[in-house]
């Protein structure tokens, strides 16, 4: 049906274009169309897409009852050993994580990956999928150490299926590298990192957003490893870098300015600190619908700035 596809994308575009209002509007009318047309599988594919934009929006408990209705879906239309229902598994691993249900969510994913393993006969990308959420579902329930292992797998895959400068291999690096650093390793980060830079630049250009985000958390790893001075002269090109791109992940260049407040805090850098913080107080309303969690890292820094 033309109408509900072009409501269910426009839902989608929302999102990505920071307009909350419009995204639910034109997606909950999408789903009010696609059941009153009793089609199956549209509401599926029109149900799928308003989940994106519920979670985009940070309604997450209606986001959880959509996934499951999904899951209920495709479970009654594939069977339970199907890709589509280990794909439902996945997207409801998030939605659990995210309104944080964290037993459910590591259930949901390792079920996702249950299916993988019976239906694929090697590795897939979509394994690498499920991985990567049981890995946040791990860090999130503080076992580093379990989700590294995890991630390990899913950049071993994605490597091994998509290639080293695949975006999807490079996100991978970028979720290992983090545990590293999470668990006291930076130098194991510092070399991943170091050559995932040189790939995205040659992928995407030195400027792109992706190649930038990897430089910051290259440069914030070579700090945190003992190279100060490299690491924070990269962090700082990867902040310009994002600053200069029209339309920039305000994810992204928070992430940065984050981790340049962090390390000018550390070296009691006040004048530093005192700048990446305004910084993020004026990016904070530019922040996706879904990111909840800024203002508590904002009150974080505030106060770690304050005890100096």
């Amino acid at each position: 049906n033309p109408r509900i596809q072009a409501l269910s994308l426009s839902a989608v575009l929302a999102i990505k274009l920071r307009e909350p209002g419009r995204a639910l509007a034109d997606g909950r009318e999408a789903v009010a169309l696609a059941r009153a047309l009793g089609d199956a599988e549209i509401l599926r594919q029109t149900l799928n897409d308003f989940g994106v934009v519920l979670l985009g929006v940070d309604a997450l408990a209606e986001a959880v009852r959509v996934y499951e209705e999904v899951l209920a879906i495709n479970r009654a239309r594939f069977g339970e050993q199907h890709q589509k229902t280990a794909t439902a598994l996945g997207a409801l691993a998030r939605a659990y994580r995210r309104v944080g249900d964290l037993p459910r969510a590591e259930q949901a994913a390792r079920a996702a990956l249950a299916i993988d393993r019976a239906i694929y006969p090697g590795d897939d990308r979509r394994t690498a999928l499920h991985l990567n959420a049981l890995m946040k579902v791990l860090d999130a329930a503080g076992d580093v150490p379990a989700a590294l292992g995890v991630a390990r797998e899913a950049l071993r895959i994605n490597r091994g299926v998509l290639g080293d400068d695949h975006p999807e291999t490079l996100n991978a690096v970028a979720g290992v590298a983090a545990l590293e650093v999470e668990r006291g390793a930076p130098a194991s980060a510092v070399a991943l990192l170091g050559a995932a830079v040189p790939r995205a630049e040659a992928r995407f250009g030195p400027g792109h957003w992706s190649t930038a985000g990897l430089r910051a958390d290259f440069g914030n790893a070579l700090a945190q490893d003992g190279h100060a001075a490299t690491g924070i002269a990269q962090l700082e090109r990867a902040i310009a870098d994002l600053d200069a791109l029209a339309g920039s992940d305000p994810d992204l260049l928070a992430s940065a300015l984050a981790q340049r407040c962090r390390l000018a805090l550390s070296s009691r850098d006040v004048a530093t600190a005192t700048r990446m913080l305004a910084r993020l107080q004026q990016l904070a309303p530019a922040a996706p619908p879904s990111r909840a969690s800024w203002a508590g890292n904002l009150d974080t820094l505030r106060g770690a700035l304050q005890m100096l």
